[in-house]
């Protein structure tokens, strides 16, 4: 009797290894970085799977064991790094110096010895052409005449925050009031309408994402007083489709 009850417990106790030794275990690790670099504004993995870090100091890249300075100390680099587009080897970074660009093969910066704006808070590529959301204006790069343009016409405010492009083709840029569009094939940027404005109130859209048809994003509304909290819901008409805006507000 005392043996077939080891024998079962024997049993059950092995399944039960062998049922856990099936299941996928996930847990998460804190990396530490250094030089008090304790804020993570953006991430990108380049074409060797190595992830770059956008923080309060610098750039910074892990390899999945270790935490490498992609700067040093006291230099221009040293700065907020708010966004990163990784393109090829080049990584263009959008920070308070302006955009940097970082060449991940030679592990260098690139001068490109263009008077890029200050205070950039959003890049987007579109073929060759670099859009660049800066707090003084949008403006947009093309990366093989190395020329410089800003875009004033139609945006819905000179501070813009976030980028983004539709599976149409459109361009979406959000502002510290508004946000705005342009079409596939159209050189010029429309205002959208939002929602209701009134008793001074501010359409800060603060964040772009899409994510299948639908271009989702952040919305601040700022009141002279106070905040309000909401969700706003609106439909793009396109040729292929018709993507839906969710505007997250606070």
């Amino acid at each position: 009797m005392l043996n077939r009850i080891v024998h079962l417990f024997i049993f059950i106790a092995s399944t039960i290894v062998v049922a856990l030794s099936n299941e996928s275990w996930q847990a998460f690790e804190l990396v530490r970085l250094e030089n008090n670099a304790n804020a993570c504004y953006s991430m990108c993995q380049d074409n060797s799977g190595l992830i770059w870090i956008g923080t309060n100091q610098g750039l910074y890249n892990f390899d999945g064991f270790n935490i490498h300075r992609a700067y040093s100390p006291g230099a221009k680099e040293n700065t907020h790094v708010y966004c990163i587009i990784n393109a090829d080897s080049l990584l263009y970074l959008g920070t308070d110096a302006g955009v940097l660009v970082y060449n991940t093969k030679t592990d260098r910066y690139r001068s490109l010895n263009v008077k890029f704006p200050a205070d950039v808070r959003a890049l987007l590529m579109e073929n060759s052409t670099l859009w660049i959301g800066s707090l003084n204006g949008l403006y947009k790069f093309d990366t093989k005449t190395k020329r410089i343009s800003q875009v004033a016409k139609g945006i819905a405010h000179k501070a813009v925050y976030a980028l983004e492009m539709a599976a149409d083709g459109s361009v979406f840029v959000g502002t510290y009031n508004g946000l705005s569009r342009k079409r596939p094939g159209s050189d010029s940027f429309e205002r959208v309408a939002i929602g209701q404005r009134g008793g001074g109130r501010n359409f800060f859209v603060n964040s772009l994402f899409l994510k299948s048809n639908a271009l989702q994003y952040g919305i601040f509304h700022l009141y002279r007083l106070g905040t309000s909290v909401g969700l706003n819901h609106k439909t793009f008409q396109s040729q292929k489709r018709s993507p839906s805006i969710l505007c997250g507000i606070k």
